[in-house]
């Protein structure tokens, strides 16, 4: 993939193995694992949310493997970041808080829909200079 200037700022801001792992890698594995949550005999009921959430569990699982194995600790915090994140969607759920569940759900919102509209992510500031 090609990827503009202003992205080209933030992967330079980020480490790239981490960079990767939060946008690559942990979204594959989480698209493997809602895959292989859904019983198959409920496969002609899914729509478009569970088509497009696991498009990409249908690459190569070697190369996949060997991907997470290389890059194996930055897709582990990635991992560990993204199951706070659902841990917090647990809790809110559980106790029936519909605030913050629509605070959960308005910063996703937020960051998905930033993705069509990139002068909405935030950029870091550029490094002054060096001494």
């Amino acid at each position: 993939h090609c990827i503009s200037a202003a992205a080209s700022d933030v992967y330079k801001t980020q480490a790239p193995d981490t960079a990767l792992a939060l946008t690559s890698h942990l979204p594959h594995a989480v698209a493997a694992a809602l895959a292989a949550t859904v019983p198959p005999r409920l496969l002609p009921l899914s729509a478009g949310a569970y088509r497009d959430g696991t498009r990409v569990a249908a690459s190569d699982a070697a190369l996949w493997a060997g991907i997470f194995l290389a890059n194996r600790q930055p897709v582990l915090d990635a991992l560990a970041t993204f199951e706070g994140r659902l841990a917090a969607f647990r809790r809110a759920l559980e106790a029936g808080d519909d605030e913050v569940l629509r605070a959960w759900w308005s910063a996703a919102a937020r960051a998905r829909k930033s993705l069509d509209d990139p002068t909405t992510i935030p950029h870091p500031e550029p490094a002054g200079p060096s001494a």
